[in-house]
């Protein structure tokens, strides 16, 4: 293709390409073995020159030697006239053996040469022909230098000779490869032309039938054979598809008029499953409705039976009987909220929420069923996640309580975790995902596919085993995709389960494009789960020897309440007093009305967070005093840690904080502490609002 752009043969038709490819060829043939000899030709003509020019050097330096010895120019200048008889000689001069110009030649009629050499390596570096320096001795002693120069002209003249001969030749061998050309490119072009003509003929008329005789055994006359043999299977298929059509017509006409007759009977089934339908969900909704308003009394009537003093066997009872009706209420629940999905009538709220307070009184509401089965229950909610968002709050709280009764049911040791963080953020709205994770006994890869489905478990030892009715992931699945969002599950027998789901929040106008920390939220959890989830994390930890070791005034900056408490009942677990703050700005007061050993500072908060605090306590501090500073974040991204140091901090710490961890960073705090220090045992008075938060944390926790 470039060749072909660069000669342009692209608008020249198959004959005149031949024609041109073959002179183009011929030309380069000829062109490169003229340029070859007459290259080689010069070349050798020079070589020559610069031959003779040497051997006549030679003989002169051989007779001047003697006159050179004793520096006799007039005899020197004398044998220099003798170049008067070689006309290929245009200047020579000579040398003494300190390089002293001694005699010169130039012959008649050639221009002069300007000034004459000073040296001769002058003599040889600017010639204008063939410059010969040679070396004069005697007895083998150097005593001078003879130089001579050639004249070019019989070389340019022969070059330009042989270049005349060869255009002619070039132009010979053109006219003749022309001419040889014009008459063979026919046995190349006229099979060609024939094919042309031949397809255009065929794709105006659609004429089949058409055949061509090759007339040659080469690669033409392949190719005009293959073109017959395609346009017979073209004839063939193109008969073939005549009848066929023919065929189809028919068949489409009967079978359009049997779809007719069962669309007009699949329409009036269809009204008919319709109304059965509507029935159906009326029915489960009026039914689920009048057994739900009892149910209610029942088990609240229960709840006051459980107050007044029963006897062990009454309590049992009372309290079987609670269990009983709650499990009962349950299932009702399900099958009115299936009912009204089924029905389409599902309505959802857009409201402002906070999605911590959910997580929250959600983790609360099992947290006393995997405490009976000595589960471990933990959270992980990402300090990115948005304060609040439009919503409805009570069905995100269904699916979710949902998600995390089936984890603690199915889950017989090991633990259940709840993790919440942001997906991705476009404009307003946010997708949040959060999903159960369980140590259970996992799901198997062919039931995970009909898993959402209604009425579906894993298998009859399921339902056997661990009861319920089937309905729960399937109405999981549809208020998720009411909401706009996807639910899915990872599971492998044996190594227990991870069901997920994504949902897209709109932001409130006030929260849009600020990513900030959960809020502490509205309701939270009971006294007993936050004190029964800090027991059993500090159960992990173990005894310390609290006898040896320097005190520590220790400050925890932290704005979350349920955060607060159990960091408190924690350090209360290892032996170490602690005193609290809410937010940045309140540290910053403490640090500069107390000098703290150690500060635990949360990394997001209200009003300035842990960054701007650590560099304010930094800027305050005096007389060489330096409190140890130790990040709290839930931030683990790439680059988190390096900015928690170059604030000023000493140590960081990843939520969620393991026990084990911040008993050894409270080690290592303890042991920097100068061992002969004398310490007071004093308590921080910090400002007067500070103070009375501090005093307000520890008492309800007391």
């Amino acid at each position: 293709m470039v060749t072909e752009r660069f000669f342009g043969l692209e608008r020249l038709s198959l004959r005149h390409k031949l024609i041109t490819v073959a002179l183009i060829t011929g030309l380069i043939a000829v062109g490169c073995t003229a340029i070859g000899l007459i290259t080689y030709e010069l070349l050798w003509f020079r070589g020559q020159l610069a031959s003779r020019a040497a051997t006549t050097s030679d003989i002169l330096g051989s007779n001047t030697a003697v006159s050179l010895a004793f520096e006799n120019r007039t005899d020197v200048n004398q044998s220099l006239s003798a170049l008067a008889s070689d006309a290929s000689v245009m200047r020579a001069y000579v040398f003494n053996a300190r390089k002293q110009l001694i005699a010169a030649y130039a012959r008649r009629g050639v221009p002069p040469a300007g000034k004459l050499p000073a040296t001769p390596e002058e003599a040889a570096g600017h010639p204008h022909g063939i410059a010969v320096l040679r070396p004069i001795r005697l007895d083998r002693e150097l005593v001078g230098y003879i130089g001579i120069e050639s004249d070019l002209s019989p070389f340019y003249a022969r070059a330009l000779s042989y270049s005349a001969i060869t255009s002619a030749l070039v132009l010979f061998s053109l006219a003749v490869a022309f001419l040889a050309s014009r008459r063979m490119q026919g046995t190349i072009s006229g099979p060609l032309l024939r094919l042309e003509a031949a397809a255009r003929h065929v794709s105006v008329h659609r004429d089949y039938s058409l055949r061509l005789d090759s007339g040659t055994r080469d690669e033409i006359g392949a190719v005009i054979a293959a073109f017959n043999e395609m346009l017979g299977e073209i004839q063939v298929r193109d008969r073939r598809l005549s009848e066929w059509g023919e065929e189809l017509e028919t068949t489409v006409r009967d079978r359009t008029h049997a779809l007719v007759e069962a669309n007009r009977n699949l329409a009036g089934a269809k009204e008919k499953a319709e109304q059965a339908a509507r029935a159906k969900s009326e029915f489960l909704a009026i039914m689920s409705h009048e057994i739900r308003t009892p149910m209610n009394g029942v088990i609240g009537m229960t709840g006051l039976l459980l107050d007044t003093k029963l006897s062990g066997d009454q309590r049992e009872y009372a309290e079987t009987l609670r269990r009983s009706g709650e499990g009962l209420l349950s299932i009702v629940n399900d099958i009115l909220d299936f009912s009204k999905i089924d029905a389409g009538r599902l309505d959802l709220e857009t409201v402002p929420f906070a999605l911590a307070a959910v997580i929250d009184e959600t983790i609360d509401l099992v947290g006393e069923s995997a405490r009976r089965k000595a589960l471990r229950l933990s959270t992980s909610v990402t300090e990115r996640l948005p304060r609040t968002v439009l919503g409805d709050p009570g069905r995100l709280r269904q699916v979710l309580l949902n998600l995390l009764a089936n984890a603690v049911k199915f889950t017989e040791t090991g633990e259940v975790r709840l993790e919440a963080h942001t997906e991705r953020t476009e404009g307003d709205t946010i997708t949040v995902r959060m999903q159960v994770s369980d140590s259970g006994i996992g799901i198997p890869l062919e039931v995970q596919a009909n898993l959402f489905e209604a009425f579906t478990q894993a298998d009859s030892s399921t339902t056997r085993r661990f009861g319920g009715t089937g309905l729960g992931l399937a109405i999981c699945k549809r208020l998720i995709g009411a909401m706009g969002g996807s639910i899915g599950v990872n599971s492998q027998p044996g190594r227990g389960s991870t069901f997920w789901f994504s949902i897209p929040y709109k932001l409130p106008v006030e929260n849009r494009g600020v990513p900030v920390s959960p809020s502490v939220p509205a309701a939270l959890p009971a006294e007993s789960s936050i004190r029964t989830l800090a027991t059993a994390i500090g159960d992990e930890l173990p005894e310390r020897d609290t006898d040896h070791r320097p005190a520590m005034s220790i400050l925890i900056v932290e704005d979350n309440g349920i955060n607060q408490k159990l960091m408190h009942f924690l350090l209360k677990r290892l032996g170490y007093p602690a005193y609290m703050v809410s937010n940045g700005r309140e540290a910053v007061e403490a640090a500069q009305a107390t000098p703290y050993d150690l500060i635990l500072m949360d990394c997001q908060m209200p009003e300035m967070d842990g960054y701007e605090a650590t560099a304010s306590i930094r800027a305050s501090e005096k007389d060489g005093r330096r409190a140890r500073i130790i990040a709290l974040t839930a931030d683990v991204l790439t680059g988190v840690r390096d900015r928690c140091l170059a604030c000023g901090m000493d140590d960081y710490l990843a939520k969620p904080i393991r026990a084990g961890d911040l008993a050894r960073k409270l080690e290592e705090c303890a042991a920097s502490l100068t061992v002969d220090r004398s310490v007071d045992a004093r308590e921080p008075v910090a400002a007067s609002d500070v103070a009375e938060h501090a005093r307000a944390a520890q008492e309800e926790l007391s």
